[in-house]
């Protein structure tokens, strides 16, 4: 092999993977910037519909509950939203789509992954369910102020 053309060939190889990471580059941007439209749209769409459910409410109920808890409801739920939210999705969005390459990546290359990655994946959502249920309860508790301290043994 002369050294021309391992000059070419390299040249080739080293064409293509630029190319590869050029394209790479510009998905993300397009990703990051359409899950940014999205994540507004969406922010703006509940912002509307928890303000118009807002003002359809019964006097009764401006009656019974002071302005200041409407308020830091309405606060915290939107900083959840806007900034909570769209973080979160991002990674859950990119932690799956990571996992399921590797597990094709793996399953294509050795099948015999496949019965030990669904026993983990079954645990995985059983340990899932239950820290989903805890995690239920101890919002539910912050919201209604009950949070004082969390001891942990």
């Amino acid at each position: 092999m002369s050294i021309q053309s391992f000059s070419a060939d390299r040249m080739y190889y080293v064409t293509i993977y630029g190319s590869l990471i050029l394209g790479i580059l510009v998905l993300t941007v397009v990703n990051s910037i359409n899950f940014y439209n999205a994540c507004n749209k969406s922010g703006t769409t509940i912002h509307n519909r928890m303000v118009s459910s807002l003002l359809r409410a019964p006097i009764e109920f401006f009656d019974s509950t002071p302005t200041g808890r409407i308020l830091n409801k309405l606060t915290r739920d939107l900083v959840k939203i806007d900034d909570v939210l769209p973080r979160i999705m991002g990674e859950v969005i990119s932690t799956s789509l990571s996992t399921i390459g590797v597990f094709i990546i793996t399953t294509w290359s050795n099948y015999y992954v496949v019965l030990p990655s669904l026993i983990f994946l079954l645990v995985l959502y059983c340990l899932q369910r239950v820290y989903g249920r805890k995690s239920q309860v101890i919002n539910r508790l912050e919201a209604n102020g009950m949070v004082y301290c969390i001891r942990v043994k």
